[in-house]
């Protein structure tokens, strides 16, 4: 409404404004502003086409390569993905793979602790049944000894070591 107004006001100042029958130069004034916008254009016009065409296609040159950039990272972030994902499904059959293993394993081990306890026990009862023939042969060696370095035994040795025999067996 201001502008309107301003506008209006400015038209009638130059329509009132006319002092009499003198003769205006707004014609020549005129013709001299063309002349000076032609020029102006002439010379200018050239360098700002070749100016704003320039700095348009610095502006889709950049635009381009940032696109380029887009997609060249869409692509790696979704090769990326893929990776992720055959990683985990690598790490999932590899913890598949290590329980079946350390099952195996554990089973393996039982076997083998079963095994050497059995080993280690039939070794046991054969030192066991070594120890008690020493014990015996040492008792009847003892007791023997004893008995024949007597010299008041009313029995003799032959018959002491039948008795003896008979006994232990």
């Amino acid at each position: 409404m201001i502008k309107i107004s301003l506008i209006l006001v400015t038209l009638a100042s130059f329509v009132l404004a006319s002092g009499g029958s003198e003769g205006t130069d707004i014609v020549p004034r005129t013709i001299n502003f063309l002349i000076f916008v032609a020029i102006m254009y002439y010379i200018l016009a050239e360098p700002v086409k070749n100016f704003f065409s320039g700095r348009s296609d610095t502006i889709a040159s950049k635009l381009q390569q940032v696109q380029e950039k887009l997609t060249l990272s869409k692509q790696s972030m979704s090769e990326a993905e893929d990776r992720v994902a055959e990683a985990k499904i690598l790490a999932n059959e590899i913890l598949e793979d290590s329980k079946l293993e350390s099952n195996i394993i554990s089973e393996k081990i039982s076997l083998d602790s079963e095994y050497e306890l059995e080993i280690i026990s039939k070794q046991n009862d054969d030192l066991m049944e070594l120890d008690q023939k020493k014990m015996i042969r040492y008792v009847v060696d003892e007791t023997l000894n004893d008995l024949l370095s007597d010299e008041n035994m009313p029995l003799k040795k032959e018959a002491l070591s039948e008795i003896i025999l008979k006994r232990v067996a």
